[in-house]
C-alpha cells in the first residue's frame, strides 16, 4: 500500500470527511511522544488544501521554544545549538505519526464521502429496527408516550424511542416469611408463587408501576396476604390438614388483588413450615396421642361389629332349630323309616327283615353278604 503525505489529495474530500480524517490522525498521534505543536501542525495540514506537511515548520516551532538566553555559558550555548540542529533535521515523532495516519486513511478509503454515507445509513437502519423475542413484549417510550410491541420485528424512531423488554413467561417467586399465628406465635413459612404478566394489561401495569412490578407489587402483596391468613389460623393448621385450606384461600386472595393489575396468579404453594421447638414437640406428642386414640376406637368398633355378627349368627341358628324341630312329627319319622326299609329290601345283600314289636317302631334290618 502506498502512503500519501500530501494534503493536496484531501482537497477532493468534503469538509466532513476532512474532519473525520483529522480526528483519526490525532487519535493515532496520541500514541507518540511528540509535542502538542506537532499534533496541531498535523491537524492544520488536514484542513489546508494548498499546503503540504512540512517538517521544517515543526522544527521552527520547537526552536522558538528552545532558545537559550545569551547570558548562559558558551558550552551550554553550543550544546543547545547542536540540539536545535538535530531538531531541524528530524521531525517530532507525533508529527510523523499524524502524517502516516492521514496518508493511510486517505489511501484506504479513497471515496470517503460514499463510505461515510453507507456507514451512516447502516447505523440509522440498525437504530430503526428492533426485535421482540417469543415470551416477551416490548414497551416503546417516545416523548412521554408508550406503545406495546408484540413478538416480532418492529420499527421505531431512531435515537429517540427507548425500548423496555418485559417477560410474559411464568415466573416462580420463592420467599421465606415470618408470620404470626392465632396463638400469638411466630412461624417461619416458605412460600412459592407462580405468576406471569398479562400482555393485554402490560401498558397499564408499566404506566402505573413500572418494569419492576415484581419487587414493587407481587412480593409485598403476597407477604401481606400470607400474614393476614396465618394470623386467623392456629399453628397446627399449618402443620396438618388445614394447610391446604390456607393455601387455597391465599391463592384466591392473590388472584383477586393482582388480577386487576394485569398479573396472572397461576398457583400458590406453602412449602416448608418451621415451628418453635417446644410447640413442634407438643404438636407431635398430641398427634401421636390422637393416632393412638383413633387406633383404639377402631379396635373397639371392630370388636363390637364382631359381637354383633356372632349374635346375629346365633339368632339365625336358633331360629333354624326352632323351625326344624317344629316340623319333625312321628308320622314324618315313620314315613322316612318306611322309605329307608324299601331301599334296603331292594338291596341284594339283605337277608332278614325283622319288624319291631310296636306299631310305631321303625323296622330293624339285618343283612349280610353271601
Amino acid at each position: 500500500m502506498k502512503f500519501s503525505f500530501y494534503s493536496k489529495q484531501n482537497t477532493l474530500r468534503g469538509t466532513w470527511w476532512k474532519l473525520a480524517a483529522a480526528v483519526a490522525a490525532l487519535s493515532v498521534s496520541n500514541l507518540g511522544r511528540g509535542s502538542l505543536n506537532g499534533k496541531n501542525s498535523a491537524f492544520a495540514t488536514a484542513f489546508s488544501p494548498s499546503s503540504s506537511i512540512a517538517f521544517s515548520s515543526q522544527s521552527s516551532s520547537i526552536n522558538r521554544h528552545l532558545r537559550v538566553p545569551f547570558a548562559q555559558g558558551g558550552a551550554q550555548q553550543q550544546q543547545q545549538q547542536q540540539q536545535n540542529t538535530n531538531n531541524r533535521r528530524r521531525p517530532s515523532f507525533s508529527s510523523v505519526n499524524s502524517a502516516l495516519a492521514m496518508g493511510f486513511w486517505n489511501d484506504l478509503f479513497p471515496s470517503g464521502k460514499y463510505f461515510a454515507g453507507a456507514l451512516a445509513t447502516l447505523v440509522l437502519a440498525l437504530n430503526c429496527a428492533c426485535t421482540v423475542d417469543v415470551g416477551q413484549i416490548g414497551i416503546a417510550s417516545t416523548f412521554g408516550s408508550i406503545e406495546r410491541y408484540d413478538p416480532g420485528l418492529h420499527f421505531r424512531t431512531p435515537f429517540v424511542s427507548k425500548i423496555e423488554y418485559l417477560s410474559t413467561k411464568t415466573e416462580l417467586l420463592e420467599q421465606s416469611n415470618f408470620v404470626p399465628t392465632k396463638e400469638g406465635l411466630t412461624v417461619e413459612l416458605d412460600t412459592a408463587v407462580l405468576v406471569r404478566l398479562d400482555p393485554q394489561e402490560a401498558l397499564k401495569l408499566y404506566e402505573s408501576v413500572g418494569p419492576n412490578f415484581v419487587q414493587k407489587l407481587v412480593i409485598p402483596e403476597a407477604s401481606s396476604s400470607i400474614r393476614g391468613l396465618t394470623s386467623e389460623s392456629e399453628a397446627k393448621a399449618l402443620y396438618t390438614a388445614g394447610r391446604s385450606e390456607i393455601q387455597n384461600k391465599l391463592k384466591s386472595e392473590l388472584k383477586e388483588r393482582l388480577g386487576s393489575r394485569g398479573i396472572v396468579v397461576e398457583d400458590v404453594l406453602l412449602k416448608n413450615v418451621v415451628l418453635p421447638t417446644d410447640l413442634s414437640a407438643s404438636i407431635q406428642e398430641k398427634a401421636r396421642a390422637e393416632q393412638e386414640s383413633a387406633r383404639m376406637e377402631f379396635v373397639l368398633r371392630k370388636e363390637k361389629q364382631e359381637a354383633e355378627r356372632k349374635a346375629i349368627e346365633a339368632e339365625g341358628i336358633a331360629e333354624f332349630q326352632r323351625i326344624v324341630t317344629k316340623g319333625i312329627t312321628p308320622s314324618l319319622l315313620q314315613w322316612k323309616g318306611i322309605e329307608a326299609t324299601e331301599k334296603l329290601a331292594e338291596s341284594p345283600n339283605t337277608k332278614v327283615v325283622i319288624m319291631g314289636n310296636s306299631k310305631d317302631s321303625l323296622p330293624v334290618i339285618l343283612g349280610g353278604k353271601e
